[in-house]
């Protein structure tokens, strides 16, 4: 007699707009969660999404959906794309386990993980434990640019082009700040042209002509421009200076 299918609930969050077009799109998790059930013959019951949800888990609508579906055995377990889209927090990682996936599955497309072994459970409190600590690392970080941005004049509030909040907090619940890849590939362009000589209003040009976007979705100028130039030989002046 053949083994009964497993029924699985799949789960899927962006946790900002910004990255629906950086990697991690939905449709992106949702197709590998898809490939994935249909390889090892899951019966995937559904895929609950998460759009722009906190860092709370216990307040994201789908994953609440998620977990009451695994609370009245209507599944045998859940099935991501990757850890961070659950969480990078260690006591959540602490809390789901104990509470949830003791007796029901968590799969992992990307990271390997399955808790159907003791090899699953460890693998994923090793990823969990280094998640948070890249997360604390990378605030300290962020805090620390932006105080020499502010202490070397640069006026902080809205943040600079090149820089964006990733939707989650940091150490003293404090925004995380990362590099927005798009912008910065406009930044890099700045730099090139300037360094071919073309003015500041023909960087304008040229931007436009190319289709780069500024912060608003606005018109380039000139004092634009030169700003993001200067941002730039302050942030390179520090880092030679650090060798």
């Amino acid at each position: 007699m053949a083994e009964k299918r497993k029924k699985i609930v799949g789960y899927v969050r962006v946790s900002t707009s910004k990255q629906q077009n950086e990697g991690v799109s939905l449709e992106a998790q949702e197709r590998k969660i898809k490939m994935y059930a249909e390889m090892y013959e899951l019966e995937l019951v559904s895929i609950e999404v998460d759009v722009a949800s906190g860092k709370d888990i216990i307040k994201r609508p789908a994953l609440k959906r998620c977990l009451d579906m695994l609370d009245a055995d209507e599944v045998d377990g859940m099935l991501i794309m990757k850890l961070d889209r659950l969480t990078r927090r260690v006591k959540d990682v602490c809390f789901l386990v104990e509470d949830y996936f003791q007796e029901k599955i968590l799969i992992s497309v990307n990271d390997q993980i399955d808790t159907q072994t003791p090899t699953g459970i460890l693998m994923l409190n090793i990823l969990t434990t280094f998640a948070q600590w890249e997360r604390q690392v990378l605030s300290q970080r962020t805090c620390e640019a932006m105080g020499f941005l502010k202490s070397n004049g640069v006026k902080l509030g809205r943040l600079p082009y090149g820089l964006m909040y990733n939707g989650e907090n940091g150490e003293n619940d404090r925004k995380v700040i990362v590099k927005n890849d798009a912008e910065m590939v406009t930044v890099n362009r700045i730099i090139g042209l300037r360094k071919d000589g073309l003015t500041l209003q023909a960087i304008c040009d040229r931007l436009e002509e190319d289709g780069h976007t500024t912060k608003r979705g606005g018109k380039w100028q000139p004092c634009t421009i030169n700003k993001i130039l200067k941002r730039n030989e302050k942030l390179q002046w520090r880092l030679t200076a650090g060798k």
